[in-house]
């Protein structure tokens, strides 16, 4: 009846709530799912991994690795500061 959360293998950096946007090549759209972002250094391979999660279905929709450094950064044309 209830899933169990995903457990991420790994020293987990930092975790949120987080939706999702999808770029066709001209237009923005968003994903209407719920999800979370998930920074975090896996046990196995030593490397940094960023992952959306699906909230909803439990499971890991987007796995990337960081190469060298990565930041958040505010877009400042955005007017309610939500990108």
């Amino acid at each position: 009846m209830f899933q169990a959360p995903a457990q991420v293998r790994g020293n987990v950096h930092v975790e949120f709530k987080a939706g999702r946007m999808d770029w066709d090549g001209r237009m923005v759209t968003a994903d209407k799912r719920k999800g979370k972002v998930v920074l975090v250094t896996s046990e196995d391979d030593q490397l940094t991994h960023f992952q959306w999660h699906d909230r909803e279905k439990n499971e890991t929709v987007l796995d990337l690795i960081v190469i060298n450094d990565a930041y958040f950064q505010r877009i400042e044309k955005c007017k309610d500061g939500r990108v």
